[in-house]
Parts: structure tokens; sequence; C-alpha cells
């Protein structure tokens, strides 16, 4: 986290464009670090695109990636007339890449062809922020991703750590998620640390208190499903099992229970 951190204060004093790799388990929060990145890369308001290729045959990728007018002629040669797809839409900004590693080899031959053609700072440039919770380096020594089109995208390269390795970032990830949690449900009240020496009659009125306690216990839990395991949890616990002015122990330890079960390993 340190060295993302670093990352982000240079990228705010000197700005530039560059494509990047961000990888780690689901639910680390590579998404919102992409768009971040973006904002700093961009701070001209450049289009920003998402791009969900898991789940499309190759054709599909194709083209949502190049347009609905790309096919492949006789000959396997990929043709398009490069409209209305999304490396045009995202032309001189960025395109968020879901998940790097489900591109077969012929979309990555083309979006290698397209990278080499339509370089930064050109017109049709793009700057690629590829994300994935996969092995890269063990994908191209075997061949499942292409040699070049990894060192074009390897830029800047970033690595989110599992919220396991990260309790320092429990509190303030709980009232963020407590605060949001809050207003989705239209309450307007903020979260906030309890005061365990303040008297009751001290408390703002205006706040919802998450006890001590709670975060101990949170920081004590391995959260396989990082971030979003962590939303899951605190939401039962605020709506379902406190008593709306506090969250204690006790409810986050009955949210915790309504989790999925531990994973038994499988036995022939």
């Amino acid at each position: 986290m340190a060295r993302i951190l670093r990352v982000i204060e240079r990228l705010q004093d000197r700005p530039f464009r560059a494509h990047v790799v961000i990888h780690g388990e689901p639910g680390t929060g590579k998404e919102g670090l992409a768009r971040l990145l973006h904002r700093l890369m961009h701070p001209d308001d450049a289009p920003q695109v998402r791009a969900h290729l898991a789940g499309c045959t190759s054709e599909e990728m194709l083209k949502q990636l190049f347009g609905p007018d790309t096919y492949k002629s006789g000959d396997g040669e990929v043709c398009s007339r490069f409209e209305d797809g999304l490396l045009s839409k995202a032309a001189g900004g960025s395109l968020i890449l879901d998940e790097m590693l489900v591109m077969p080899l012929d979309v990555q031959r083309c979006v290698q062809e397209h990278l080499q053609n339509h370089r930064l700072g050109t017109d049709g440039g793009v700057a690629f922020i590829a994300m994935t919770d996969g092995n890269l380096p063990q994908a191209v020594c075997t061949g499942q991703f292409r040699h070049d089109l990894a060192y074009r995208l390897l830029r800047i390269v970033l690595h989110v750590p599992p919220l396991r390795e990260r309790p320092q970032d429990i509190a303030q990830s709980t009232l963020w998620i407590c605060n949001r949690i809050l207003r989705s449900y239209s309450d307007t009240r903020h979260a906030e640390l309890a005061d365990l020496e303040a008297p009751p009659s001290a408390e703002s009125e205006n706040a919802f208190f998450v006890e001590d306690g709670v975060l101990a216990l949170l920081k004590s839990h391995d959260w396989p499903g990082n971030f979003r395991e962590l939303e899951a949890v605190l939401e039962r616990a605020v709506m379902l099992y406190s008593d709306r002015q506090r969250l204690r122990i006790e409810d986050v330890e009955a949210s915790l229970g309504d989790g999925w079960p531990p994973v038994s390993p499988r036995r022939n």
C-alpha cells in the first residue's frame, strides 16, 4: 500500500499517461484504484470507458472493443472500421479492462496491433488500465498471454494486497462503509468511533457510533472476500442486528455468523 501511495503522489505531482496493470485478489479495491489512476493521468476530464469481457466469446470481445462491424476475413484477418467500439469511445482517455486474462490469443493480437498503431499521445491513443486477479507472469510463460502485449501494458504495475494484510485500514474502511450504508437508507447521521470515556449525555445525536471492540473483532477476521465481504458483514450488522444507535461486538458477531460457512477440503 505504501508503494501504491507513492505512485499516486508522483502522478499528482507529474501526471502522465501510461498503461497500467493492477493485480490482486477479488474484492480488494482494484476498480476504485483504476478510476483514481484515470483521474490522475487525465486531469482534463478525458473519457473513461469500462470493458467487461468475462463470459464473452472471442467474436463478442472483438465487436465490443472495435465496434459492431468487426469481422474475420476468409484468411482469419480481423477487419474493423473502428467505429462505435469501446476503444474508439475511449480515445484520448482510458479503457479500464475488467479481467485481462480472459482475452483469447486472437483478441490479444488485435489489441496489440491497435496499441502499436495508436500509441499514447497520438490520435486514437488509449491508456489501458488492466486488472486481473490471476497470475499474469505464469500466463505469459505458458503461452496463454502474449509476451509483447504483456510488456506493452506493464508500464505501471500495482499489487493491491488483501484486506487481511491491511489491518491498519479496517477502522477507516469501517467508518466509510457505515456512512455509505446509512446514506443508502436515507439516514443523514455520520458514523464515528465511540468515546468510551465520554458520558452518554455528551454523545452527539447526529452520529451512529461504532464501539472500539468492533474494530478489534473485524481485525481478527481473515476476510477471504476482502472489502466486498466487509461491506456485506457491516450492512447486516447495522441494518439487521444493531439498535440503529450503536454498532456493538455482538452485532458484528451475529452478522459474521450469517456469512458463508468455512470451505472444507474436498475428499475423494
